[in-house]
């Protein structure tokens, strides 16, 4: 997917670079997202036909409906969902680089990486290891399927 950083001049590479991180974290949103809701249906209680946007109250609704990272860990850990040990960040946690980057992002980095609530290094190693890593992350949870 980076290859094409090669043939770009600096400015080209950095709004790219910034694309990937931006459409990336929704990797790392979606995956808390799956998890939880794959966490229903294993308890019976969501069917393949059910739409998860009349599921339970509106109350509920809200609670699924963030972008934020730490809450959606919350919401996932409160209705006993469990992230195995193999799972970079979400059961392990040791790519600190890779931690700070997820922790982060917000969806207003879209426009600008001056939104963000923190300092964001968004050099080409960084982001190489971090697409990686979120191949890593879709794998396991494709797998479990």
């Amino acid at each position: 997917m980076l290859d094409i950083l090669e043939n770009c001049n600096e400015l080209q590479k950095k709004e790219i670079l910034h694309k990937v991180f931006y459409l990336g974290g929704y990797i790392v949103e979606f995956s808390y997202k799956f998890a939880f809701f794959e966490a229903f249906k294993l308890k019976q209680e969501l069917n393949e036909s059910d739409d998860i946007n009349t599921f339970l109250d509106d109350s509920f609704r809200k609670k699924w409906r963030i972008h934020n990272f730490d809450n959606l860990n919350t919401l996932c850990s409160n209705n006993g969902v469990t992230f195995n040990q193999d799972i970079p960040y979400f059961g392990n946690k040791q790519n600190v680089i890779f931690n700070k980057l997820v922790k982060s992002w917000d969806v207003q980095i879209r426009y600008s990486l001056a939104m963000s609530r923190q300092y964001i290094d968004l050099n080409e190693g960084n982001i190489r290891m971090f697409v990686e890593t979120l191949e890593k992350i879709v794998s396991h949870f494709h797998s479990r399927k």
